[in-house]
């Protein structure tokens, strides 16, 4: 990574050779990765202020690839107003930080900041702000801003759809079928709910087997854990038996 700072005097990016860092994490790199967000807050110093992230090879990239991949990291001067820091919270933990540069910060602007803040993952959720610390006194010496969300299921959970290969010996997922089913946290999906829906995607040749995780479902406030898969199994007695002879054999 290399740190690029903006001179006041001709407005050109210089960069700052004692700064420059490697990645030492192995795999994908994204421009959210913790080394990432940790580099850009150690870059700023007096007067500058994070501004953007670049890399010729974009994101994600992996890393210890050619040098087409370098990350650099670019600085704003900021002509002596105010650097406040806002750090973003889901569930306890910090999950990005940014800087913003005001010489007369008010309350107001900062409200309307956080909560239109788009930064989350998993963009189909919707976030709403628990409690945002600190914004009564704002200065150069309380610039520090801490922000608590915390996540609504805005679709409920999402059903996933998998047919049986009998030539693969596994249930395969077809990606385009994928769908939101809407509900609340703490609801419960039952069969009887989407029951129209496994009817709607049971293909010639397949009848319903199961879901997983078995119904009725509780959607709770976790991304990972509200996908309903559905599975259909091959049935025998409707398909075809292809038989294959060698020399009349």
């Amino acid at each position: 990574m290399e740190f690029f700072y903006k001179n006041p005097s001709t407005s050109s990016y210089e960069v700052d050779h004692f700064k420059t860092k490697m990645i030492s994490k192995t795999g994908d790199v994204n421009d959210d990765d913790d080394e990432i967000l940790e580099a850009q807050e150690t870059g700023i110093k007096d007067n500058y202020i994070f501004e953007n992230i670049s890399t010729n090879g974009g994101f994600p990239f992996t890393a210890g690839a050619p040098d087409e991949h370098t990350v650099n990291l670019y600085y704003d001067y900021t002509d002596g107003s105010i650097i406040y820091y806002i750090n973003y919270y889901y569930n306890g933990v910090k999950e990005k930080s940014e800087s913003i540069r005001e010489s007369n910060l008010t309350v107001e602007y900062i409200n309307n900041k956080i909560t239109q803040n788009s930064f989350f993952k998993w963009k189909q959720y919707e976030y709403s702000l628990i409690q945002a610390e600190d914004l009564a006194d704002l200065d150069s010496e309380n610039n520090i801003i801490n922000v608590y969300y915390t996540r609504n299921i805005a679709n409920g959970a999402y059903l996933r759809f998998y047919y049986y290969d009998y030539y693969e010996g596994q249930y395969i997922e077809n990606t385009d079928l994928q769908e939101p089913y809407e509900a609340n946290i703490n609801d419960s999906i039952s069969y009887n709910q989407i029951e129209e829906i496994v009817e709607r995607n049971q293909i010639s040749g397949y009848y319903f087997d199961r879901t997983e995780p078995e119904l009725p479902y509780i959607v709770d406030n976790t991304v990972e854990d509200n996908f309903i898969n559905i599975y259909y199994m091959m049935d025998i007695a409707e398909g075809y038996t292809i038989d294959f002879y060698y020399d009349d054999i």
